[in-house]
């Protein structure tokens, strides 16, 4: 009943008792009991019959609490006007009247708050959380989770204060979960509450259900290489390269495409597909085929070798997988069959003589072919004081004859020399 229909009541009421001579004072309050929603306009009119004399109308509160609304009186009829409910207003109003004696009726008003759906967003790494704004009465209100019709979780609202607040519920996904509609319902339970008013729900889909990579992995050097991310809904697609110091994030297409392959591609790749709240990841290993680069290869030292020196002869190739590293001169030749992202070898030459002298190869080949790099070493002769000659062969000086002494040194420097030479010859397992 709207506020004129009731006033034309109340008027009608009063005509009624003076046309039939009833005049034993009557209060009527209308509505008796009513539920609104906070911020809602309302008001209360009382109305008065069967008395002749002077009419004085007073309000107040069940609880003698402030009132907060106007008061418009005419004759017989008195209004409360509420042009802003507020939860203070959520209690039993009192209209009393005295023409002679003292009469009084009661309405009961009931607040609350529902103001907007419910959202669902991410609670943290783990869980989805469903919050409403500005709800009241608190207690009143429980929310559940399903999975398209299927309630998975729910609770009532804890509360031990009646203001008006947010209210949430949180929900652990799991891989159930994935790719399905995932709905939170909240639902105020209070007496009056209009339906459309007291349910709302709000429905998301909780990330893709599979994420899955297409493509040729293992392509030629110069050749195209495509991957396609597919998804089951349409979710935002990101193509990230792993690596082994930070990721590369490279598109968000469906299709990875790269027109001419080179060796930097090979590696690992993933897609992540990521829906409204959820996202699903799959990765991709990529081979690139294809005759290895050029090796480098290198001395230990960066000037030219002088006799005895100790050195080493390094060769190695960068990332490059499934691929033999040889390291070769001409009589001598060592190899050894590596597969690993650097691939590496290297000789170690501990005492060097002239005789060492010479080209050394280090090839690089694979099943598509092969490189090779030299490096030419011009062993140096040593100037030197005197040699270290073992005690032996001192005091044979000053003894003997000089031939004979000779002769001791010479044996000495042949074995030393030998030494060396057997020494390179088991570094390469001749």
């Amino acid at each position: 009943m709207n506020r004129e229909s009731l006033f034309v009541f109340g008027l009608c009421i009063a005509a009624l008792n003076l046309f039939t001579g009833k005049h034993a004072m009557r209060v009527f309050l209308e509505p008796k009991d009513k539920t609104k929603h906070i911020n809602d306009s309302f008001e209360l009119i009382c109305t008065v019959t069967g008395c002749s004399g002077e009419i004085i109308f007073t309000w107040k509160t069940l609880l003698d609490y402030s009132i907060g609304a106007k008061i418009k009186t005419n004759l017989t009829v008195s209004r409360l006007v509420f042009n802003k409910l507020t939860t203070e207003h959520d209690q039993t109003f009192v209209c009393n009247v005295k023409c002679g004696e003292n009469k009084q009726n009661k309405a009961k008003i009931r607040i609350y708050s529902f103001p907007t759906d419910p959202v669902i967003s991410r609670a943290d790494a783990l869980n989805l959380q469903c919050v409403t704004h500005n709800v009241y009465p608190p207690s009143k209100f429980n929310i559940k989770w399903f999975r398209g019709d299927t309630h998975i979780s729910g609770k009532k609202t804890d509360t031990d204060e009646e203001v008006v607040r947010d209210i949430n519920s949180t929900y652990t996904p799991t891989e159930e979960d994935r790719g399905k509609n995932i709905t939170c319902k909240v639902t105020l339970n209070m007496d009056g509450v209009p339906e459309d008013r007291a349910v709302r729900t709000v429905t998301v889909q909780y990330g893709p259900q599979f994420v899955a990579i297409s493509g040729n992995t293992a392509v030629r050097v110069g050749g195209r290489l495509e991957l396609r991310c597919d998804t089951d809904r349409e979710s935002n697609v990101t193509w990230t390269k792993l690596g082994t110091k930070h990721a590369l994030v490279l598109g968000n297409d469906k299709e990875l495409v790269f027109e001419q392959a080179d060796w930097s591609h090979a590696g690992k790749y993933e897609c992540e597909a990521r829906a409204e709240l959820g996202s699903r990841r799959t990765n991709v290993s990529v081979t690139i085929l294809g005759p290895p680069e050029v090796p480098k290869i290198r001395l230990s030292q960066t000037t030219e070798p002088r006799e005895g020196d100790n050195i080493t002869i390094f060769c190695h190739l960068d990332s490059i997988p499934s691929v033999n590293l040889t390291i070769s001169r001409t009589s001598l030749n060592y190899s050894k069959a590596l597969s690993s992202d650097h691939a590496y070898v290297s000789i170690n030459i501990p005492s060097i003589q002239r005789e060492h002298s010479g080209l050394y190869h280090c090839d690089s080949f694979n099943e598509f072919g092969g490189n090779r790099s030299s490096i030419d070493i011009k062993v140096q002769e040593r100037l030197s004081a005197a040699p270290n000659l073992p005690k032996a062969i001192i005091p044979a000086v000053g003894s003997v004859p000089v031939l004979g002494a000779a002769a001791v040194l010479i044996r000495y420097l042949w074995r030393l020399k030998k030494k060396s030479q057997d020494s390179v010859l088991d570094e390469l397992n001749l």
